[in-house]
């Protein structure tokens, strides 16, 4: 019997919509972590892995855009 996947389709972490599962991604997955499709609110779709969307502490909460715009605002 395999592995139940926790489905993370359609819940938001942050600025981040889960899309759906990476099904390239899975194809060639050799006992890596699952990767979900995300869209960002600034638009920006990104394949992120399951445990960094999840993880309690310094979880990713956006594709990149946040860390983007602190760092050009002196």
């Amino acid at each position: 019997m395999g592995k139940i996947i926790k489905d993370l389709t359609g819940q938001r972490f942050g600025k981040l919509l889960v899309l759906h599962l990476d099904e390239e991604f899975e194809k060639n997955r050799n006992n890596r972590q699952r990767r979900w499709i995300c869209q960002c609110d600034c638009g920006v779709i990104k394949s992120i892995i399951g445990a960094e969307l999840t993880r309690k502490n310094k979880s990713q909460k956006s594709c990149g855009c946040e860390s983007k715009k602190r760092q050009h605002n002196f």
